[in-house]
């Protein structure tokens, strides 16, 4: 499964970049890209600029992502 997240958040993260969006990885593969410590998960934790969330929620639904209301306003 975390293979599969890994393959998912490299995809996101590439369409992201492709568009300038700054993204943060948080969560447990952020704290992976700092160190050794392995915390295994089932989700992306991703934190990004207010003004740039309409950007990442088009990028997120492209892959299939889903949007939960009230998660925009953050």
């Amino acid at each position: 499964m975390e293979d599969h997240l890994a393959r998912e958040l490299r995809t996101i993260l590439e369409a992201c970049h492709r568009r300038g969006i700054v993204v943060f990885v948080i969560g447990a593969f952020g704290v992976r890209a700092y160190g050794s410590l392995l915390r295994h998960t089932l989700d992306l934790d991703l934190a990004v600029e207010r003004k740039v969330w309409p950007a990442l929620a088009e990028v997120l639904e492209a892959q299939g992502c889903h949007h939960y209301a009230g998660l925009g306003r953050l």
